[in-house]
């Protein structure tokens, strides 16, 4: 499905749990409640819109897997840009979350999700927020400009943040817990404006410092 326009409709696109390997190039869901809802394995988006919806941009639910979301842009939605709960194998290349009024990127849940070259944008909460789950890889990342915490890790789950992850005007924050094992390395960035009420976080070298809170992660 290539250069279609939806609006003013309660999914603008729906993948359900019923089909498989979906082809979406180059669409736009602006104004409906969810832009892009799916279900179901093996589709692959390239190059689509998600504007102004009610909840959020794209999502995905428990039944996907091995989904693969390329160059594709939410903005301004009411939630959250992508919002994938559940699931196995996504891949998301070159994905752009900016200014939703809630998080960017929320991942809750699944398994062996890659996330490579994407960017959260002016979002009014989290830039990525990450709980649950396992085998996630969060790899060469720009967070700029979120209002609130720019990559959240959290309850549960291991991810391996890694390969030039670029954070300015936000923060890095890691919920510790004894559950949970995350792995950062190699020549990751955060650039902190300096906040009160929250420690700053340094990701450097195969190491989490963090100044002004407790604890520190190889």
């Amino acid at each position: 499905m290539k250069n279609n326009q939806s609006v003013n409709n309660t999914d603008g696109f729906l993948l359900s749990s019923d089909g498989s390997n979906h082809t979406l190039l180059q669409n736009e869901a602006r104004d409906n409640y969810v832009g892009f809802s799916m279900s179901g394995s093996g589709h692959q988006l390239t190059k689509n819109t998600a504007t102004d919806n009610l909840s959020s941009g794209f999502t995905g639910d428990t039944t996907c897997t091995g989904v693969t979301l390329t160059n594709n842009e939410a903005s301004r939605n009411s939630q959250y840009g992508f919002d994938l709960e559940g699931g196995s194998g996504y891949v998301l290349t070159g994905n752009l979350a900016g200014h939703n009024f809630d998080s960017g990127f929320i991942l809750a849940g699944g398994n062996q999700y890659i996330l490579s070259h994407n960017a959260a944008v002016g979002n009014y909460s989290i830039g990525f927020h990450l709980f649950g789950g396992t085998g996630h890889q969060l790899l060469r990342t720009a967070v700029v400009g979120n209002r609130d915490t720019g990559i959240l890790l959290d309850t549960g789950g291991t991810v391996l943040i890694s390969q030039s992850n670029i954070v300015r005007m936000a923060l890095l924050k890691q919920c510790h817990d004894s559950e949970k094992s995350h792995r950062n390395s190699e020549r990751n960035i955060v650039r902190h404006e300096q906040e009160a009420d929250y420690p700053e976080i340094i990701i450097h070298r195969r190491h989490l410092t963090v100044r002004g809170g407790a604890g520190s992660m190889a």
